[in-house]
Parts: C-alpha cells; sequence; structure tokens
C-alpha cells in the first residue's frame, strides 16, 4: 500500500483518518470523491489532485473534502485475498476496519445497493471517513 500511501498526499483528511490507522500491507480497491451541491464533483476531485501539497492542499481539504469510497479488500499482508469470493472478502473487510477502530466513522454500504446508498452516506453527513 506504499505507492496508494504516497499518492493520498493531496487528501490530508483522508490519510489521516481512513488510511493511517490502518496496516501498512492493506490493499483496498476504492475511489475517491467529492460531493457538491447535491452531486458528485469530478471537476472538484481534479482540481484537489492539481494542488498536491502543503498548504494548497490543506485549503482545498477544508473547501472540497473528499471521502474514500471503500468497494473491497484485495490483500492483506502476504494473503491475496483476489481469489475468495466476494462475501468472504467483504467479511474480512468489515473485520479489519473494526480492529482498526474504524467502524465508528465508516459507513458501511451493500454493494448490491450500489451508488445511490454511497451517495446517500456521503451527502447525508455520515461518513467522516471511509465509506464501505
Amino acid at each position: 500500500m506504499a505507492l496508494a500511501r504516497h499518492s493520498f498526499r493531496a487528501f490530508p483528511e483522508i490519510r489521516a483518518t481512513a488510511i493511517a490507522q490502518l496496516p501498512a500491507d492493506t490493499g483496498l480497491d476504492g475511489e475517491l470523491v467529492v460531493w457538491e451541491s447535491g452531486r458528485l464533483a469530478f471537476e472538484r476531485l481534479q482540481q484537489r489532485l492539481a494542488a498536491r501539497r502543503g498548504r494548497g492542499a490543506s485549503e482545498a481539504a477544508g473547501q472540497w473534502p473528499a471521502h474514500y469510497v471503500v468497494f473491497d479488500l484485495l490483500h492483506r499482508g502476504e494473503t491475496d485475498l483476489t481469489g475468495w469470493p466476494y462475501w468472504r472478502r467483504r467479511a474480512a473487510l468489515e473485520a479489519l476496519f473494526a480492529e482498526c477502530g474504524r467502524a465508528a466513522d465508516a459507513v458501511l454500504v451493500d454493494q448490491l445497493s450500489g451508488r445511490r446508498a454511497a451517495v446517500a452516506s456521503v451527502d447525508g453527513g455520515r461518513a467522516g471517513g471511509p465509506v464501505l
């Protein structure tokens, strides 16, 4: 996850809440989103990426906070989980977040309920960190 951690420097709020407390050898599949005026704002996500470092990243985080929508757990430690059925990976993902103390500010969304439930979770302000 070292490369993924490196790419989060433009998103200090994600690094501080979602990523920093997970084991370094964790591989997640997810998507960064920025929500604005009742919709997902891809252009704001691009602006966040342009303000990658230091004060620019912090100011952009305050103006357009990002959320990390986590879909799947791909590996943990030396174990490649991609051959596991989805229900088993999902259970491992939920257990991982509970072990790391992330359950309090993570919103669990059933993959089958899809985008609508994830968007409602972010828009409703319930997601201070990852949306699972």
